[in-house]
């Protein structure tokens, strides 16, 4: 059994709930020689804008569809180009390079 729309809306919570939202404040007419303008921010300072707001390098990339590694280049985060390949370990068994001499050979002597 269903309850008709009407006595739905008959009780208070309810009505309140559909209520319409109040009109806005009215808004002052612009000056004379005021034109509102808007400003596309580059990807750049769209990045600086989001992690100062508490977006993290993946979150950001996210939305500017890019790559973390374009956001890093953006916020400055220096990342090593070889981060995932280990270094080798020195030997120690190294070749010890041969020793030059200063002094010239005496060659026609």
């Amino acid at each position: 059994m269903s309850t008709p729309v009407s006595d739905v809306l008959s009780t208070p919570a309810a009505a309140a709930a559909y209520a319409p939202e109040p009109n806005p404040a009215p808004v002052a007419p612009a000056s004379p020689g005021f034109v509102l303008s808007t400003v596309d921010l580059s990807d750049a300072a769209q990045a600086l804008s989001l992690e100062e707001q508490g977006e993290n390098p993946s979150e950001i990339a996210q939305a500017l569809g890019t790559s973390v590694a374009i956001v890093d280049g953006y916020l400055g985060i220096a990342v090593p180009t070889n981060a995932s390949t280990p270094v080798p370990a020195a030997s120690t068994t190294e070749s010890v390079p041969a020793q030059s001499s200063d002094v010239p050979d005496k060659v026609g002597l």
